[in-house]
């Protein structure tokens, strides 16, 4: 179901390019493909005022900046998808023990609080704690490996 009514009469089986761009034209005046960024390059879950943070939507979550990164990469804006990349890479290398101790046996991976976090505070790349069972170094891995679009 799409809400928008004027973007619901867009939907067609198969698009012209003059579709696609006024596609594109809505997307863009409705604010739709604008992505605020922290100064570091990554994306919160949600741009919110203070009063709101007690959400957790102001977070980094890694899932999401990877798709972000890769959405800038494949639309040509690629310093933007290489910042967000690199950062990720950053908070990575700063947990890595988390890494190292459930590869050499010395921590538990059943336990997520023992895995790299999926969501962190991205102005100091600090972990949250707040249990969260989902496993995010597939989209660690993935984001820094060589990789051709299509």
């Amino acid at each position: 179901m799409i809400a928008n009514h004027r973007l619901a009469q867009m939907i067609k089986p198969r698009y012209s390019l003059q579709q696609i761009n006024e596609i594109i034209s809505l997307l863009q005046g409705a604010g739709t493909l604008n992505f605020p960024a922290l100064r570091n390059g990554l994306f919160p879950a949600a741009v919110l005022d203070q009063d709101r943070s007690y959400t957790g939507y102001s977070h980094i979550w890694v899932r999401d900046n990877i798709h972000i990164a890769h959405a800038h990469y494949i639309v040509g804006k690629t310093s933007i998808a290489i910042e967000t990349v690199s950062t990720l890479l950053r908070y990575f290398s700063r947990h890595r023990k988390r890494f190292i101790d459930v590869i050499r046996g010395n921590a538990d991976p059943a336990d997520p609080m023992n895995r790299p976090h999926i969501r962190f505070k991205g102005s100091t790349l600090e972990e949250i704690d707040e249990k969260w069972a989902h496993w995010a170094i597939f989209c660690g891995c993935f984001a820094s490996s060589p990789t051709k679009a299509p």
